[in-house]
């Protein structure tokens, strides 16, 4: 690829950049996404086993209402750790390859794996840190959700205020469920906006668990609404592009089924043929999923450098550096 010098981009170059990588790169990311796929999705299999086993264990032998929630939590708790681990983990690895892309260099999928799995303890304790944060914020909006829920429940013994039992209007709870998921969702756009940059801080400027997080929450928030608008615009694209090619999929399909309806064949091959797109259905989203999932970690990328160049002048840096040696990747900057 050819080294090119860096500088802080418009929203149109960096969108420009982001597909340009990825066109460059997808011959790395795409098998290093299925592989870490099958990975990721054993040993998350294996823990939620864990993780369930005792909860289902538990409910059998107890009938205390207050018990069992304990270890819902508790199982709610371990299901977004694990969510954020395994994006974590898989971002690690594409960030090698796309910020190798990023500065002209090429990268084997093998490269990008091994350094996921080099990054796994910070990634770890980074995963524990934004659980936490994210925890933390939730849990007055998590208390108000179990309130209701109890007081609908156990028919008002929660909520009454001096004999009044106004507060068990089915209408007035349900709109009230209503807002606090509002609310949940308000309060998860701004923890990902501010915490957007956590996995390049934590693997670039090898930081640990809250000191990464903390970095990551100083270089958005001078163009915290610049960066929310286009982590929502991002968004927008990718649900536009995956749900297209979706689209595509299924009118081929009803076009092929449409073809062998109108061509006198027989009632086996219509059944066979109904069975096998059904079965190849699933390795073909996948494959999509996977072509699509990049453009994600490379606008986090491309995101991180484009802040640093802004704020830290970052960007002179890294062209003395290529302008001395005409070869390296941003590993050998920092």
């Amino acid at each position: 690829m050819e080294k090119k010098r860096v500088r802080i981009l418009s929203l149109r170059e960096m969108f420009d950049k982001i597909f340009d990588i990825h066109r460059k790169t997808i011959g790395s990311s795409l098998p290093y996404i299925i592989i870490m796929q099958i990975i990721m999705g054993i040993g998350i299999f294996l823990c939620t086993l864990v993780l369930i086993v005792p909860f289902i264990s538990m409910s059998v032998v107890m009938d205390d209402v207050s018990g069992l929630s304990f270890f819902l939590i508790i199982l709610i708790i371990g299901i977004i750790l694990l969510t954020f681990f395994s994006k974590n983990l898989l971002t690690a690895g594409l960030m090698k390859i796309g910020s190798d892309g990023y500065f002209g260099n090429r990268t084997k999928f093998s490269n990008g794996i091994s350094f996921a799995f080099s990054k796994f303890g910070k990634m770890m304790g980074v995963s524990f840190a934004e659980a936490i944060i994210l925890g933390l914020w939730l849990v007055p909006v998590f208390i108000m959700f179990y309130l209701f829920g109890l007081n609908d429940l156990f028919k008002g013994s929660y909520l009454v205020y001096e004999g009044v039992d106004s507060l068990n209007n089915p209408k007035f709870i349900i709109g009230s469920m209503i807002f606090l998921a509002i609310i949940a969702g308000i309060i998860i756009l701004v923890f990902s906006t501010l915490y957007a940059l956590v996995v390049p801080v934590a693997i670039y400027e090898n930081l640990g668990m809250f000191k990464a997080m903390k970095r990551s929450r100083k270089l958005v928030i001078d163009y915290f609404w610049g960066v929310m608008g286009k982590k929502l615009l991002l968004g927008l694209v990718v649900q536009g592009v995956s749900s297209s090619l979706i689209s595509i999929l299924g009118i081929i399909g009803a076009v092929a089924m449409f073809l062998l309806r109108n061509s006198m064949t027989s009632e086996g091959i219509m059944n066979l043929a109904l069975v096998t797109g059904n079965l190849l259905r699933y390795p073909v989203q996948l494959l999509l999923a996977s072509c699509i999932t990049p453009i994600t970690s490379l606008f986090v990328l491309v995101l991180y450098y484009n802040l640093k160049f802004k704020k830290e002048g970052y960007d002179f840096e890294v062209n003395i550096f290529f302008m001395d040696k005409e070869k390296g990747s941003i590993e050998n900057v920092q």
